[in-house]
């Protein structure tokens, strides 16, 4: 490939992948330290790419232009005085420009970024390994190997190849104001997805509204409205298939003006991500447990002191969700109001006792 070859297949300064020139000059400056035109030009025939020092700086300067604001490269000059030939001259200066890769991202930096993203559940291997690739363009390749970590995933059971897809899909319908429809699915014993039914045996359809995008426990989750519904959902966006953007516009019922004001406090109160309805509750625990009440309730969470060995801790969650993270802490936490929602897991322990006590008595298993 020359000069002439590259101003033909020339590619925008977005597109620095590894198949384009510019892509290629960016993996050779991350992969050393310190390189002039000449050196880049030297390297390039390796690649079977001959081309002059002027085109080389020329691409430099569209990669710095696209990395301008996010400190991708930095200029080093360097002045280099020696003597001409003739000895009674005065020195000559000669300048030397070179150019380094200069993340924008520091090392702990890198490291919290890939370690979030090795904790997403539901992705293939195969699209983990294409982001883990291009997250690495933001650091020089020493720093990516020294974070050899990000390369040993089990693989993900049940993983969803659609699942980068969807979300990019469903960003352009939040982006767009537009429904979405799509398949949902459950887990067979071959550990698949395979879509939900209808009572007739076919497939069954959703469309929703599209409200937010937010991720918890390492699952992507998408907060919407059904068609037909006026109340707020949460629905795992790895079980979704075939998605589908509505171009047409679609009316749903108004969502009461409580619950959109409230989307932002949505996530905190539905610590499990069901879709079920926000209770205030006290519950006791003793103080030595109050970094675990933290972690899961966060600054919604109101301490107030209950004796001199607990605390009181009123929150504002979804019942479910606090039903599962009581039985979690049973012979810890003791959720003590409402009385309805008292009455709600004091049943569940029951039937947890009489399933423990039917295995106990060689009794068949009954929930």
């Amino acid at each position: 490939m020359n000069d002439n070859e590259i101003k033909k297949t020339s590619h925008s300064k977005k597109e620095w992948n590894d198949g384009t020139l510019d892509g290629i000059i960016l993996k050779i400056l991350k992969s050393n330290n310190k390189l002039r035109a000449t050196d880049i030009r030297k390297a390039l025939i390796r690649h079977d790419i001959q081309i002059s020092d002027k085109t080389v700086t020329s691409h430099i300067r569209n990669l710095q232009e696209f990395g301008q604001t996010t400190g991708l490269f930095s200029i080093i000059t360097k002045r280099k005085e020696s003597d001409t030939e003739n000895n009674d001259s005065d020195l000559v200066t000669k300048t030397h420009i070179y150019y380094t890769f200069k993340s924008p991202l520091s090392d702990g930096q890198c490291k919290m970024l890939f370690d979030s993203f090795s904790r997403i559940k539901g992705i293939s291997n195969e699209h983990r390994s294409d982001i883990i690739k291009f997250m690495a363009c933001f650091k020089n390749e020493q720093a990516v190997k020294s974070m050899n970590h990000i390369n040993d995933f089990e693989d993900d059971c049940g993983a969803n190849e659609e699942l980068v897809q969807n979300i990019q899909k469903i960003v352009f319908a939040l982006n767009n104001s537009k429904a979405i429809k799509f398949y949902y699915n459950d887990y067979n014993e071959q550990k698949k997805l395979t879509p939900r039914k209808d009572k007739d045996g076919n497939i069954r359809s959703y469309i929703v509204r599209p409200l937010k995008i937010t991720v918890n426990l390492g699952r992507y989750y998408l907060v919407c409205q059904h068609l037909n519904h006026n109340n707020i959902s949460n629905i795992r966006i790895d079980r979704m298939t075939s998605v589908f953007i509505n171009r047409s516009n679609i009316t749903f019922p108004d969502i009461p003006e409580n619950d959109l004001c409230g989307l932002r406090k949505h996530i905190p109160e539905h610590t499990y991500m069901f879709s079920d309805k926000v209770v205030n509750a006290d519950i006791v625990i003793p103080k030595s447990f109050l970094n675990d009440v933290i972690d899961r309730f966060g600054n919604s969470a109101v301490i107030y002191k209950y004796d001199s060995q607990h605390y009181k801790i009123s929150v504002k969650v979804d019942e479910t969700s606090l039903i599962y993270w009581a039985l979690q802490y049973s012979t810890i936490a003791v959720v003590i109001a409402p009385e309805s929602l008292v009455i709600k897991i004091s049943e569940h322990l029951q039937q947890a006792v009489n399933n423990y006590n039917n295995i106990l008595m060689k009794d068949n298993f009954t929930s």
